[in-house]
């Protein structure tokens, strides 16, 4: 009886061990999953990571509606004038308060006579919400549209109007009182291609905005500032090029729209004013 009871007693102490065994082996293998889970969940947040953050190239995609074309864009995380900052000038010039706010109603029924010298040389300085930059104008070679930018600008046609359209590494756009890019001064003037060339729209260079169709510009015109632009087909009236104050151009492309359209900007700067130098 007592060698049965020991063999009973060593029996279940072997079925104990064993079902001890299996319970550590089923615990390692739940253990082993968690940790391969976890490590699946960093890797793959370690990689959305990478390739979400830094700075991305811009993807462009041409158009020909309403002046320069579109891109996509990353736009940065900080500028170095914020938007209360910009508007904050804006009013202490006596622009209005919202940047919705159309400037002026003026509208002329048809496009100024030419009355500048094709040989005198002109230079424009903005003074803007993000800066001062002068553009220096093209009057030999396209007389029509400088002639047609100092008319406007001589009639403060340009005060407190935005740059409503602005992509990073491609344009930024302005020239339209209502804001809208809808805008014109009541007349079209004639186009002034540039001559086929490598780039045909150079960093910093001005060129008037159109419809997409041929002799469509009025008042709105863009400036390149990356080479999206510069790759531009030769369809857009180029009169000029920035000379001096590229911090302030730049300011305002750094603060693009997250939209392809350019629309709106994240920051939206104004145009103080426009005054046009000549020496002959």
């Amino acid at each position: 009886m007592a060698t049965s009871k020991r063999e009973r007693q060593k029996a279940a102490r072997r079925e104990k061990l064993e079902r001890q065994e299996r319970y550590d082996k089923r615990r390692k293998k739940i253990r082993r999953g968690i940790i391969v889970a976890i490590i699946a969940v960093l890797v793959v947040g370690t990689g959305a990571f990478l390739f979400s953050g830094g700075k991305k190239t811009p993807t462009t995609t041409t158009t020909a509606s309403a002046g320069a074309p579109t891109t996509t864009t990353t736009l940065p995380t900080k500028f170095s004038i914020t938007q209360a900052q910009s508007n904050a000038k804006a009013l202490a010039y006596g622009c209005p308060t919202s940047t919705a706010t159309r400037v002026n109603t003026m509208s002329f029924k048809t496009p100024p006579p030419l009355t500048i010298n094709k040989a005198a040389t002109y230079d424009a300085t903005f003074d803007t919400t993000a800066g001062t930059f002068v553009v220096q104008l093209d009057a030999a070679t396209a007389p029509i549209t400088t002639n047609n930018f100092i008319f406007l600008a001589e009639h403060n046609f340009y005060k407190c109007v935005i740059f409503h359209r602005v992509i990073t590494g491609f344009m930024i756009q302005s020239g339209d009182p209502t804001g809208t890019g809808q805008g014109s001064p009541g007349y079209s003037i004639p186009d002034e291609y540039p001559k086929a060339a490598s780039p045909n729209y150079p960093l910093y260079s001005i060129a008037m905005a159109n419809t997409g169709s041929p002799h469509t510009g009025g008042s709105q015109f863009f400036i390149v500032t990356g080479a999206a632009g510069e790759t531009l087909p030769n369809t857009y009236s180029l009169f000029g090029k920035v000379i001096s104050g590229y911090k302030a151009v730049n300011t305002i492309q750094d603060a693009g729209s997250a939209s392809s359209s350019g629309v709106p900007p994240g920051i939206t700067y104004r145009i103080l004013n426009i005054a046009v130098r000549s020496s002959s």
